[in-house]
């Protein structure tokens, strides 16, 4: 059947574009091309299940459109994932995960000016090469793909001056955020889903209602023109807004503490298998996030239980049952040993901050941090303090070595989300750019001085460009 009847069995993207393209979205309508690429998804491996989540994207009224606009840039596709379209719906996220698809596709017309006989060009290979890297951002990224650039290993169906354009291009559009596509996309799902399961602890969702519209419900700002903004686990400030951004501001502020908390706030599944103990939620963060919805303007029956909810003595009542096993011991006053228990905890003083910082610096990480997805354990706990709005709107340290993970985690949050606040937020953020050690820096061969020259030779040709794209 046309060029793969005799190749190896077409990735998901292929499915999607030839079925597309006979349905007649991308093209004429064909009905027995049509029926025949049905049949061929309906003949490879768990093909039942590939071929619902196909039909259950095709009949979305929002993610059709939004995986259809990739249509101009087919090369995209190949990052497709049938196997979490279910997933990707059940998550109720479909404001985020559509921001996040228009953000791919505004980034990649930008980067070809957006001309769609160029996108059309554009090759699987060269999609996989630059996905997850920020050569604006990271100088020695930018060394390692100028090279394949001007070589033309990459972008090969361009000729050497569209391939200079697009390079300046690409470097200007990922200054403050990685390359894009749809498997960073699908990847990322694993980053937002346990943050989403977060934020259902607040609000109940009525049948197909989304996380923010039924936040937005729950939302009533205060008297004037002021919101509250947390600047660090323990310290709030209030700025000037407009009525119009209270909520997107504040609603960015609760996805922001899911992010940062999420591991501490798993929620029960209800199949009851004789599998490994979830980790248990920890009811100090999952009472602080209520708090914080409550301070910020939200009202709802879930949040006001949890805020009542008194967690010393929930994590006593957890102790207690689960120290012994239940069907062998027992406590003369269960009730009277929670308080006794609850009140030992209350005697405990917090750490200063500084003391935190010191004690977090001592467990530096080598290992590269993950570029989708969920980010190492270390990483995240490090991260942490930066996962704040006036942080991640404001002036970060550029990763000029290697890319950090809270470069990585902004990437993923201005692509949920949105790098427009409406609003000047910018503070000085401390310092988290984490370099590499001496030995990375050793002088290079002559192979590797002669690129560098070749770069250096690129910059000083170029940086007025850039400068102008820049401005």
């Amino acid at each position: 059947m046309e060029e793969y009847s005799n190749e190896k069995r077409p990735g998901d993207g292929v499915f999607f574009l030839k079925i597309r393209e006979y349905q007649g979205m991308f093209g004429e309508y064909n009905e027995y091309l049509k029926q025949k690429w049905w049949a061929r998804l309906g003949a490879i491996t768990d093909s039942a299940h590939r071929k619902n989540q196909l039909k259950r994207l095709f009949e979305h009224d929002e993610f059709a459109p939004a995986f259809d606009a990739f249509r101009h840039l087919p090369a995209l596709y190949c990052g497709l994932r049938l196997s979490v379209i279910n997933k990707m719906i059940a998550m109720r996220c479909h404001d985020e995960l559509l921001s996040y698809l228009r953000f791919i596709k505004d980034f990649w017309y930008g980067v070809f000016d957006k001309d769609e006989a160029a996108m059309e060009k554009l090759d699987e290979d060269t999609v996989r090469e630059i996905q997850f890297t920020a050569p604006g951002a990271c100088e020695r990224q930018a060394r390692h793909l100028y090279a394949k650039v001007n070589s033309g290993q990459i972008f090969s169906a361009f000729s050497d001056t569209e391939r200079n354009r697009i390079w300046l291009r690409l470097c200007s559009a990922t200054e403050v955020c990685l390359v894009p596509s749809l498997l960073a996309f699908f990847e990322n799902l694993k980053y937002l889903q346990p943050a989403a399961v977060c934020m259902r602890r607040l609000v109940h969702l009525e049948k197909g209602e989304s996380i923010r519209c039924a936040l937005e419900k729950a939302f009533s700002p205060g008297d004037g023109n002021e919101c509250v903004m947390q600047t660090s686990s323990t310290s709030f400030t209030t700025i000037p807004i407009s009525a119009a951004d209270c909520f997107d501001i504040a609603y960015r502020q609760l996805w922001l503490y899911a992010l940062r908390e999420q591991r501490d706030m798993p929620i029960k599944s209800k199949e009851k298998l004789a599998t490994a103990k979830i980790r248990q939620a920890d009811e100090v963060v999952v009472s602080r996030f209520a708090r914080l919805a409550q301070k910020l303007g939200f009202k709802s029956d879930e949040i006001k239980a949890l805020v009542q909810m008194n967690p010393d003595q929930e994590i006593a009542r957890r102790l207690l049952t689960t120290a012994r096993k239940p069907e062998e011991f027992e406590f003369d006053d269960i009730n009277a040993s929670i308080d006794t228990v609850a009140d030992v905890l209350a005697t405990a003083r917090p750490i200063s901050a500084q003391l935190l910082t010191e004690d977090d610096e001592i467990d530096s990480v080598e290992k590269p941090p993950a570029l989708c997805g969920q980010p190492h354990a270390a990483d995240h706990a490090r991260d942490k303090r930066d996962m704040f709005l006036d942080k991640l709107h404001g002036p970060m340290p550029r990763p000029r070595l290697r890319l950090t993970s809270i470069f990585i985690q902004r990437s993923a949050y201005f692509a949920l989300f949105g790098q427009d606040l409406g609003i000047s937020v910018a503070v000085a953020t401390s310092n988290v750019c984490h370099c590499t050690s001496q030995s990375d820096e050793q002088a290079p061969t002559e192979a590797r001085k002669s690129k560098k020259r070749g770069w250096h030779s690129w910059r000083q040709q170029n940086d007025s460009f850039l400068d102008t794209l820049h401005s």
